[in-house]
């Protein structure tokens, strides 16, 4: 009953994908609220879906923008609901997310003193809180195994299709299977040789596809051909990230692995991602090098572009072990500190330094906001409209000054306090590596508003407090 109403919803979606009228999606949205209300938890796993592929259904249909909000927070407030009457001891574990709110007013109240429209400041707020809301609905509830398969099977397959989107991306030179507007993009030399996906961004798409990768190695099938299938699906998911040519993300995920194998010690997880990433990079590497070159020799047009733009690449050293050798260049800084991420940390601080203690507030520096609605000090410090901070720190600091700052910190801290000392070993290694992978991530992307990495990262987080608030009987 539940796979059937899970197709049956897949379904629906992939119609409003096919029709790009934007009432066919609203009429979408409305059901999905309705069966959230019987059927929660399928469908906060059907989120596990929709994130993923948000950014491609919502270039054809718009009217599905707002489809995992309105999910998440009608599951919220069923829960609410139904625990009403043993509400508050039950939200008891997630004390700490009062400074995480705390964070929040501040960067609010600081934006409407700075003139930030009340719509911006709401665009802000949607992007770093709603997502939240997950820690309660798994928190608060039970879960039992039977209900978490939804979750781990489709985020594996969709995982997979994604990866395998990506690299038909990468083999016919970004022709097929890409929205008409997402192939008029005028990439740079250094991008155009990289897989942006269904997420339009090589980074989210990055961070997206190493943290299923790696929560992947927690699947332990009993059948020969379950791990059969399973090592094929990590292969073909790490062969795609290699292709996005993430630095970044790959800079965090090493970090987050090596935490966890020196707070685990756990050698079986060694030798099997070792297995996965040496069998995607040899075998399944060698099988796309084969078909690209097949796919790409068939027609002379295509293979003189696909060679001229390979060049240029390669001289732009836009490969994925090039872009990391190349990460510290003196070309790479230059270019970096004229217009990139040194170039936005420095103008960054110079707000910083007119308004240490509280910051400027949401939506007036780099933030999902200002993509939107231009920041009312940019003219003041010559700032163009486009820009993304690419860095959370500095994002969190021009916005909410050092006082935000400090109320953040303690939020991290106070989680940790909470947490730490009533999980098991291993679950303690997974939760500190998966943090510190977080934390890594914020040095090059603003990753508190990446839904597709924190839709796990929260939804983990939930978990774990559920544990705990189950071992203490609360």
């Amino acid at each position: 009953m539940r796979l059937n109403f899970f197709i049956i919803f897949i379904i629906l979606l992939s119609l409003s994908y096919f029709v790009s009228n934007p009432i066919l999606g609203v009429v979408y949205t409305s059901i999905a609220i309705i069966a959230t209300i019987f059927r929660d938890k399928i469908m906060v796993a059907f989120l596990f879906i929709y994130y993923p592929l948000r950014p491609l259904l919502t270039t054809f249909n718009s009217g599905l923008l707002l489809l995992g909000d309105a999910i998440i927070i009608t599951a919220f407030i069923k829960v609410l609901v139904v625990n009403r009457h043993h509400i508050w001891w039950k939200l008891k574990p997630l004390q700490p997310f009062i400074y995480f709110f705390v964070f929040l007013l501040l960067g609010s109240i600081a934006a409407l003193i700075h003139d930030v429209t009340y719509t911006a400041i709401a665009i802000e707020l949607r992007a770093l809180g709603v997502l939240t809301l997950l820690v309660a609905i798994f928190a608060i509830q039970i879960w039992k195994r039977k209900d978490f398969y939804p979750i781990i099977t489709w985020s594996i397959i969709t995982s997979v299709l994604i990866s395998l989107h990506g690299i038909i991306e990468k083999l016919y030179s970004r022709t097929i299977l890409i929205p008409s507007e997402w192939q008029e993009w005028n990439l740079s030399s250094v991008n155009v040789d990289r897989v942006y996906g269904t997420l339009a961004n090589p980074n989210v798409l990055a961070n997206y596809l190493l943290i299923v990768f790696f929560l992947s190695f927690w699947i332990r099938p009993d059948a020969k051909t379950g791990k059969i299938s399973l090592l094929s699906a990590q292969m073909i998911i790490f062969y795609t990230a290699t292709l996005t040519g993430s630095r970044g993300a790959f800079l965090a995920m090493i970090i987050g692995f090596l935490i966890y194998v020196i707070v685990s010690r756990n050698l079986q997880f060694i030798k099997r991602l070792s297995l996965a990433v040496l069998l995607s990079l040899f075998l399944l590497g060698s099988l796309v090098s084969f078909a690209d070159h097949q796919i790409n020799h068939q027609n002379e047009t295509t293979k003189e572009q696909v060679t001229e733009d390979k060049e240029e690449v390669d001289q732009d050293g836009s490969s994925f072990i090039s872009r990391f050798k190349s990460m510290f260049s003196s070309e790479t800084v230059e270019a970096s500190t004229e217009w990139g991420r040194i170039y936005i940390v420095i103008k960054g601080l110079e707000i910083f330094e007119d308004q240490p203690l509280f910051g400027t507030g949401f939506g007036t520096f780099g933030d999902a906001a200002t993509l939107h609605y231009s920041s009312p000090i940019y003219d003041d410090y010559n700032i163009p409209d486009d820009i993304y901070t690419d860095n959370q720190y500095i994002h969190i600091l021009v916005a909410t000054g050092i006082v935000g700052t400090l109320i953040l910190l303690w939020f991290v801290i106070s989680l940790l306090r909470q947490t730490l000392p009533n999980l098991s070993k291993n679950e303690k290694s997974l939760m500190i590596s998966i943090i510190a992978t977080l934390l890594t991530g914020c040095l090059y992307y603003n990753l508190l508003e990446d839904k597709s990495f924190m839709l796990y990262f929260y939804s983990l987080l939930g978990i774990l407090l559920s544990r705990i608030r189950v071992m203490h009987h609360v």
